[in-house]
């Protein structure tokens, strides 16, 4: 099961990224120049229509298929970055509509969809990640058999803590196969701190950030670890 989900959503992007643009392509060909105010080209205008609804509909079913995925397989980099991609989409098929009904040029396309990137990346650079997809995979770790624990180790420092807090939660399976010279999940997760540690004792102020610094002050006063391992 978890595998059809994998293979639903992979070809189910994938297929939307070819509909997409060959439907942008189509749809900017026929209504290049003056084809655009052509007072007669109604019928045109509805099938386009009914092209770029089409294409929201794949998008719904999608981002569907992403959620059950991300339930069953945890939460990921790549997982969000669909998400996103979708959103985006979204905002090309509704610039695409503006062009057709309100007869814009190809230059608002560009320019209103540069600016959605642009905003968009602005505001996912504001977001701390690794933080909420550890979060969410502590939170549902019952039903994510996927993510083990070389996955959540590897997430950035800052979120060493947590995992420590909730060692007991994160799941042995899954990734553990990837991880040959594993002994137990205890010994990989005091591995992962142990080495952060070593790492923070050989930098020097240059290197101090507020994220380190917390991450740094949990392990040396509150769980007493050594700075080297």
């Amino acid at each position: 099961q978890v595998e059809n989900f994998k293979e639903m959503v992979h070809e189910g992007t994938y297929m939307l990224i070819f509909s997409i643009l060959l439907s942008m392509t189509i749809i900017l060909y026929f209504f290049r120049n003056n084809l655009n105010f052509y007072p007669k080209n109604i019928w045109l205008k509805r099938f386009a229509y009914i092209w770029i609804f089409q294409n929201s509909i794949m998008v719904i079913s999608v981002a569907l298929r992403t959620y059950y995925y991300i339930e069953q397989m945890g939460l990921a980099y790549k997982r969000i970055g669909v998400f996103i991609f979708l959103l985006l989409t979204l905002v090309g098929l509704y610039t695409l509509y503006q062009k057709i009904s309100t007869q814009k040029s190809i230059y608002y396309l560009f320019r209103v969809n540069t600016w959605a990137v642009y905003l968009v990346l602005i505001v996912m650079g504001t977001i701390d990640w690794d933080t909420q997809i550890v979060k969410h995979n502590l939170i549902h770790y019952r039903k994510v058999q996927q993510i083990g624990v070389n996955f959540m180790v590897s997430r950035a420092v800052k979120t060493l803590p947590l995992i420590h807090q909730n060692r007991h939660q994160i799941n042995p399976d899954g990734s553990w196969a990837e991880v040959p010279w594993y002994k137990d999940k205890e010994w990989l997760i005091d591995g992962r701190i142990r080495t952060f540690l070593a790492e923070q004792a050989n930098y020097s102020w240059l290197s101090w950030n507020y994220a380190d610094y917390k991450s740094k002050k949990y392990f040396t006063n509150v769980m007493h670890y050594p700075a080297h391992p």
